[in-house]
């Protein structure tokens, strides 16, 4: 089955707020967002605008600890009953509250990221690792072209995609639903290793920190 996600932010205190999808018209599953340019994701950035934040991208399968022990996966290095609390504010206690819940949010999309190329100058910075991605670079590096021909007129349309890679980084739960990123594409193992840390978007670059790259991407080896 599809496994549903939500952005959550976390507080200094413990508080959590959360973003729902379908607000933005955006599908639930990781891959039905997670790109440069979309407005729902683009509604989460503005969390983290000039803000940091701990935050993560909790799916509903991601409390199943069944499949192997606590600890297996990155986003697993907080405590686990931390986690429990954290995924039963956005997700358990919604469906009892008939999902109708006070944490969730819903503020306005950055307008002016719309494209694959309009990050120019921007950055997702990871102040608990100390690490920096470029998303211009990133952008340059793993976007790709998709094409549609309209069979009524013969005409074509193409345009730039790119994998948004702040709902990868901080998902919790990836590859146990339909919808995930598989471990058939790059940096698969990369998934969850930036969750609940204190993460920032910003045009500002940030001194004495690491550079990161990552090539999150589902364009097929024929592209």
């Amino acid at each position: 089955m599809g496994q549903y996600y939500k952005p959550a932010f976390i507080g200094a205190r413990g508080g959590v707020r959360w973003l729902y999808s379908r607000d933005y018209g955006s599908g639930m599953k990781l891959m039905e967002h997670s790109y440069l340019g979309n407005s729902f994701v683009s509604a989460a950035l503005s969390q983290i605008l000039h803000t940091p934040m701990r935050m993560a991208w909790i799916g509903d399968y991601s409390n199943d600890v069944t499949q192997g022990k606590w600890g297996d996966e990155p986003y697993q290095k907080i405590d686990q009953q931390k986690f429990k609390e954290i995924y039963g504010k956005i997700w358990v206690q919604e469906e009892q509250d008939h999902g109708v819940d006070k944490r969730k949010i819903r503020p306005e999309p950055l307008s002016m990221f719309q494209g694959v190329d309009d990050f120019i100058g921007w950055y997702l910075v990871n102040h608990s690792q100390k690490k920096f991605l470029d998303l211009a670079s990133y952008a340059q590096q793993n976007k790709w072209r998709e094409s549609y021909k309209d069979w009524r007129t013969g005409e074509t349309e193409t345009w730039d995609m790119c994998v948004n890679p702040l709902p990868l980084l901080t998902a919790c739960g990836n590859n146990r639903g339909g919808g995930d990123y598989y471990d058939c594409h790059p940096d698969f193992d990369q998934v969850g290793t930036w969750a609940f840390d204190l993460i920032e978007f910003t045009a500002f670059k940030p001194e004495g920190y690491e550079e990161v790259h990552y090539s999150f991407t589902e364009r097929s080896s024929a592209q």
